[in-house]
């Protein structure tokens, strides 16, 4: 088991399907110059309240 800071998650085999970018990250100026999967964030909050 990792730390608490530490997230893995876990999808399902597509191996059927063909993946490919979007206009959002292959025309959009703001985009183009980010990588291609540069859609995710860190948030760090004081007050987590997990359910038990």
């Amino acid at each position: 088991r990792g730390s608490p800071l530490d997230e893995i998650v876990v999808t399902p085999s597509l191996s059927g399907i063909g993946l490919q970018t979007k206009q959002l990250t292959e025309e959009n100026a703001d985009f183009a110059s980010r990588h291609r999967y540069h859609q995710s964030s860190f948030i760090i909050a004081d007050n987590i309240v997990q359910s038990p």
